[in-house]
């Protein structure tokens, strides 16, 4: 007998009848864009299935890239837009605003309403933000367990405390360029005692030792710390060290109050770190630097940029005491020589390396390490002066994965060099400082946002 109409169809088409349980687990694979846009569309079985997601992640960041939303969201209906998605797709746990610059509290608060199942919420550059959707969301949303807020100005840190006091089961909080975050606001925050394993409050010039010390008195659990550019001293950060023995992410960059006192602490306590940046920090010296490394051999991501007391004997026992580092970055650490580029060799898993601005760098270093890294794909040896074509041919001859190569104020530098990278113009995202290399090249275009 012949099968007409929907059966027919069905027949043809077994997918659509898929039991609910099964197309359930499948669109759990699926990128929230999709399920957005394009699974409502296919049916209605579809559609009813894919707004039961559970445990769905809701990044928004694509609709800048949607011109019909994007378009509403300009002229003011992203509220329309986002409160339909939330009140449909009432499953969500995770939401990314990364980007959505427009984007406005009653957005925010339409997510915090509709979707109280919510566990993680990412805003990045929401300019038009305040308050008011911080508030919404730590009091709406108790379940959360990260709450990232990077480069929202109109945010001011009184929330820290509101999330502190609605959400307990808070794991990673990020305020990060954001409104200005003083003493008294870390010491509200830390007397909810949240079980934080990750806390970045980079950039907050009105932070203290006696914040830093608090919070390692009451969040022991840290993992990842980020205090960058905070005006802390000693005393905070060996207090850190001493009650914080797991922490595996660190990053002093710019804490330029530090001195070895505080470093041989972190050498001394922290034995777990896989990333490390104690960029701009002035005052320390080989001594304390190298004990760090040596303690931790796991270490996969360094920076000490801008240390101008650190020598080649410091990147000699880095390299001998963390063979998987994979990035280090040595930016104007001048006194750094050949040396410390062939020490390198030691770490054969490097794919990231920074000299920029350490003068003392020749091509005898740079063809050390293109032998012996086979896997790097970005160097930046700007401003290395004494690098020519050599250094270049090197780097293309012995490290076939390369996608970056800044060589700015590597004035030696000739037409041949351009002619030496051609053959990796497919792969070459950016490249900086070398003759002949035109913006009409494709690898030039690929630089390009």
């Amino acid at each position: 007998m012949d099968r007409t109409g929907a059966d027919a169809d069905a027949a043809e088409t077994p997918i659509l009848t898929l039991p609910p349980e099964l197309l359930l687990s499948i669109l759990r694979f699926v990128d929230s864009k999709t399920i957005l846009l394009s699974i409502p569309r296919v049916c209605r079985h579809w559609r009813s299935v894919s707004a039961d997601v559970s445990g769905m992640r809701l990044d928004l960041s694509f609709i800048r890239d949607e011109t019909v939303l994007w378009r509403m969201a300009r002229h003011g209906k992203d509220v329309e837009v986002v409160a339909r998605l939330a009140a449909w797709f009432r499953h969500v746990t995770s939401v990314d605003f990364s980007g959505f610059k427009t984007v406005s509290d009653g957005s925010v608060i339409a997510v915090a309403e509709g979707c109280p199942m919510l566990t993680s919420v990412v805003l990045t550059q929401c300019e038009g933000l305040t308050e008011a959707s911080a508030t919404a969301l730590a009091r709406q949303c108790r379940e959360l367990t990260l709450a990232h807020f990077t480069e929202c100005k109109k945010i001011s840190a009184d929330c820290m405390e509101t999330f502190a006091e609605n959400c307990p089961r808070l794991e990673s909080f990020v305020f990060h360029s954001c409104g200005i975050i003083e003493d008294r606001h870390i010491l509200s925050f830390a007397e909810h005692r949240p079980p934080l394993t990750s806390l970045d409050i980079s950039g907050n010039q009105k932070v203290s030792e006696v914040s830093v010390a608090v919070l390692a008195e009451r969040c022991p659990g840290l993992t990842t710390v980020k205090f960058g550019t905070c005006p802390i001293y000693d005393s905070g950060i060996e207090k850190l060290a001493e009650l914080c023995t797991g922490i595996t992410h660190l990053d002093l960059r710019g804490c330029i109050d530090l001195t070895d006192v505080s470093i041989n602490v972190v050498a001394q306590h922290l034995r777990r770190l896989v990333f490390l940046d104690l960029g701009a920090v002035p005052l320390m010296t080989d001594a304390s630097a190298s004990l760090v490394v040596q303690n931790n051999p796991g270490l996969r991501e360094a920076v000490f940029g801008l240390c101008p007391l650190l020598t080649d004997a410091f990147v000699t026992a880095l390299a001998s005491s963390c063979p998987m580092l994979t990035r280090v970055n040595f930016a104007r650490c001048m006194l750094l020589t050949d040396a410390s580029a062939s020490e390198l060799v030691k770490c054969p898993e490097m794919a990231s390396v920074t000299f920029l601005f350490c003068g003392k760098v020749t091509d005898a270093g740079v063809e050390a390490l293109s032998k012996g890294c086979h896997k790097l794909t970005f160097v930046d040896f700007r401003a290395c002066e004494l690098i020519t074509d050599n250094s270049v041919v090197a780097l293309a001859e012995h490290c076939p994965e390369l996608t970056e190569v800044l060589l700015s104020g590597c004035n030696k530098l000739t037409k041949r060099s351009c002619e030496i990278l051609k053959p990796l113009q497919s792969q070459l995202v950016k490249v900086t400082g070398v003759p002949g290399w035109e913006p009409g090249d494709p690898s030039c275009q690929l630089m390009r946002p």
